[in-house]
């Protein structure tokens, strides 16, 4: 492809340095082209070429729009171009039109791949269709039941009936408790009072007895 500018040594387009492309060169000899030795140029069509008279775009500057060929620089500028911005001002092609709906007057939107006359298929068509003979479908494996080293709570099993309420336990526990506490009570009396109503027996009889003795 051929650049959009191309520099010559000297005039009559003789000693061409390499073609440049679209871009800013704040620097000719950055691109192979010497300082200040151009002589002749071309421009391609649809470029916009600034040549400047120093580095970094300083100085007097020459506009070329193309499509230009000059076989010798104009006026001063033969021998004096340092810096050059090139631009592409070709026009730009517009966008593509929006079909729009005649009867909504509103632009319609088609999906890339999609024929608007093509008519989808009903869908008992497309239970009718059969698969090709050359396509088997997957098998689907079957879950397999592992056994747990240990069984799973039941979380929906409901608490076992003893066949005794509430009323009924605590009955049974205030009768324990009353009869614990009568085994006690007759322990105590046996290990404190029984003693001593026995000392007291035996003192009466011995005075019972030296009463009778004449």
């Amino acid at each position: 492809m051929a650049k959009p500018v191309i520099f010559y040594k000297h005039n009559n387009f003789d000693t061409p340095f390499d073609g440049l492309d679209y871009g800013s060169y704040p620097r000719v000899t950055m691109e192979g082209v010497q300082n200040d030795t151009i002589s002749s140029l071309k421009v391609a069509d649809g470029v916009k070429l600034m040549m400047y008279e120093h580095y970094n775009y300083d100085g007097a500057v020459l506009t070329i729009i193309g499509p230009k060929e000059l076989s010798s620089m104009p006026g001063p500028w033969n021998d004096r171009v340092s810096s050059v911005i090139i631009k592409d001002i070709r026009p730009k092609p517009p966008p593509e039109a929006t079909p729009v709906d005649p009867a909504i007057g509103e632009p319609t939107y088609t999906p890339p791949g999609d024929d608007p006359a093509a008519t989808p298929p009903s869908t008992a068509e497309a239970e009718d269709e059969e698969l090709p003979e050359n396509k088997e479908l997957p098998e689907t494996k079957e879950p397999v039941d592992k056994e747990l080293p240990y069984p799973l709570p039941d979380l929906d099993a409901k608490p076992k009936d003893t066949g005794m309420s509430g009323a009924t336990m605590g009955l049974i526990a205030l009768l324990v408790f009353v009869f614990v506490m009568f085994i006690v009570g007759i322990i105590y009396m046996a290990t404190s009072g029984g003693g001593n109503t026995g000392n007291r027996g035996d003192q009466f009889s011995g005075q019972f007895r030296r009463r009778r003795i004449p």
